[in-house]
């Protein structure tokens, strides 16, 4: 096949490409909706554990000291993906520029409120 030449019309040229678009489409949304599917977003501890990069121990002292967002389904101790992905974030850093801007805004809502 190498080297070689075919020759097409324009509609068989347009219904591959509409055929490979449709294809890369379904299996898209089936990607989609498989990743909205809650069984999905829960993890037992030993992969919420592998999930967040700490050790099993380290897992259970957090969710014993209510330190992690978990629930709790008789000795078994579940996380949600999304959960954990929204307690990590709310231990961002913010960089310097996002702090000066940050206190900026707030300096001139406390100017303005001062002004009145």
């Amino acid at each position: 096949m190498e080297g070689m030449i075919i020759s097409i019309s324009m509609e068989a040229l347009a219904d591959l490409i509409q055929g490979a678009v449709r294809s890369a489409l379904t299996e898209f949304r089936k990607s989609v909706s498989q990743a909205d599917d809650p069984k999905d977003d829960l993890l037992p501890a030993e992969e919420a554990a592998a999930f967040l990069d700490i050790k099993l121990s380290t897992l259970y002292y957090k969710t014993y000291h209510r330190e992690i967002p978990f629930m709790k389904r008789g000795k078994k101790i579940y996380c949600s993906r999304k959960e954990l992905l929204e307690w990590m974030g709310q231990g961002r850093q913010y960089t310097r520029s996002e702090s000066t801007s940050m206190a900026e805004e707030r300096l001139a809502q406390l100017r303005k409120k001062h002004a009145r």
